[in-house]
């Protein structure tokens, strides 16, 4: 029997998906607490984090603001 290989960009979406389920609909989420609990749970360093963000941000998933400090899911209705 052979094991599927899990390669790079499948961890990535599975970590991106877990990150995006993190957030709760609508709640703002402290930016900083937000990268200790992804460094935390998931092993990840604060560079590839602020990475994962970014791409979620861009998909339109997530709304990020640096300089105010939170992180808020996008509600689509």
């Amino acid at each position: 029997m052979t094991i599927p290989r899990r390669d790079g960009s499948g961890i990535k979406a599975e970590r991106m998906r877990q990150m995006h389920r993190m957030l709760q609909v609508g709640k703002k989420v402290d930016y900083i607490t937000f990268l200790a609990a992804c460094s935390y749970q998931m092993g990840l360093s604060d560079v590839t984090t602020e990475k994962y963000l970014s791409d979620l941000e861009i998909l339109g998933f997530i709304e990020v603001n640096e300089k105010e400090g939170w992180i808020q899911e996008v509600v689509t209705e």
